[in-house]
Formats: C-alpha cells, structure tokens, sequence
C-alpha cells in the first residue's frame, strides 16, 4: 500500500499541550488519530494519551472494520472514565481513520475532524458533537458560522462524558490520490475549508500540505491560541524518504 504521512502537535499560546497524535503502521493498515484533550476539566494530556493508546492496543493486527473501531473507541472511553477515579473529570475528543487496503474507516466523537479530499475538493467531512453543530443542523446557523458561534468549543459528546457513547462513523471508499486530513479544533478553527482545498491543490504531497496549512493556522490564529495539531495522509503515493 503507498501512502504518505505527516504531522504535527503544537502547544500554541497555552500552558500544556493537550492535544495527541499518533499514526501507527502495521501489515496493510495505518491507524492515524487525532485527540484533544478538555483542559477547562483538568488532566486532558492524561485523557487524551489513554484513549489513544488503548485504541492502538486494540486494533493492532485486526482487519479493517467499523465493528473493531467502534469497540476499540469504546475500550478508550473506559480507559478515561477510569482515570476520573481521583474524582477529576479529564475528558478528550477522539478522531481515528483506519486505513485498509481497499477501503477507510473515519470514526469520531467531540469535534476533532477528519476530513477526506479528492482532485482538491472535499468528498467526505465529520461531524462535530458540539452545539454549534446543533445549531446548525436545525437551521439556526449556517456551516461556515460554526467558527464564531458562541459557546463554539461546547461539547455533547466526548470520551470520558458518560459510559453510554455515541459513535460515529463511516467507510470511506477510497482513489489513487485522495488525500486525508484529521485535526483539532485549534487547527481548524484558523483555517476554513476553501484555504484546506487551495493548499491540497497547490502541495498534493502531504508534508508540504501540512506545512502550508500550519503555517496558515499560526499566522492567523488569534492571541491566545489553543493547542493545534493535524495529520495529513496521502493515499496512492510512494512512502516520503
């Protein structure tokens, strides 16, 4: 399978960064994840470095399937709700795509994203779990408003919430050439989705992808910057030396 990858974690203006990422290969597949911790609820790095690594611990050596991702997603959720036991209440966002050798498994909970592009336009977009999406989806506000929306950063779901949880997910069919992208709110939150798709058409390999979109995120972000973090996955290509 040719595939490329990059990413980045950065702190921004915020005392601790507690945003986590990890791409894992393995066989056919590549497990790449994107978590954000809650720091308004304290230990979010903690919360979200559990549920990564529980999800990775699960779907080694599995074959590629939403069934395996939505149970891997769930052990992740204990694995937070287990460390609230000191009586803290350290959450996180979860992003996870699973890539096989015919097809992606894209699943979510809170309002980390992932994003799927093709021929520099995007084909596939999570939803967020948040009320600003709510508002959304009943007509209140319109998709490209979500950024200002107040009380934009206010989940309904998210990894250590509750033991019931809700996933979402999908199988993505995938093009020589496609390109993914998942990331955080700090991220996305600076650079809306016309800039993702100029870049994706300027650097289609996804380190320069990144590195313009970065750059993009850190120039206009605003003072007070949250942590950001991103990965990008070319799919089809040679592996970057």
């Amino acid at each position: 399978m040719k595939i490329q990858l990059a990413y980045y974690s950065a702190q921004g203006n915020r005392a601790v960064n507690e945003d986590s990422v990890s791409i894992l290969e393995f066989g056919n597949s590549v497990i790449a994840i994107a978590a954000d911790g809650l720091g308004g609820h304290g230990g979010g790095d903690a919360a979200s470095r559990a549920a990564i690594a529980a999800v990775n611990s699960d779907l080694q050596n599995q074959p590629v399937s939403e069934a395996a991702l939505h149970d891997a997603i769930r052990h992740a959720n204990k694995a937070v709700l287990a460390l609230q036991k000191d009586g803290s209440e350290m959450k996180t966002t979860i992003a996870v795509l699973w890539i096989g050798k015919q097809c992606a498994v894209a699943a979510n909970v809170g309002d980390s994203r992932i994003y799927q592009f093709r021929s520099g336009k995007i084909v596939f977009q999570s939803v967020d779990h948040s009320v600003a999406q709510m508002a959304v989806l009943v007509g209140e506000i319109k998709p490209d408003q979500i950024r200002s929306y107040p009380g934009r950063s206010q989940l309904v779901r998210a990894l250590g919430m509750s033991e019931e949880l809700q996933i979402d997910s999908t199988v993505l069919r995938m093009q020589n050439g496609d390109s993914f992208l998942l990331c955080t709110d700090g991220f996305w939150e600076n650079i809306a989705e016309p800039e993702m798709c100029q870049y994706a058409k300027q650097d289609t390999e996804p380190k320069k992808w990144l590195r313009q979109m970065r750059n993009y995120v850190e120039t206009n972000g605003i003072q007070d910057m949250d942590n950001h973090s991103a990965i990008a996955v070319g799919y089809g290509r040679t592996s970057a030396s």
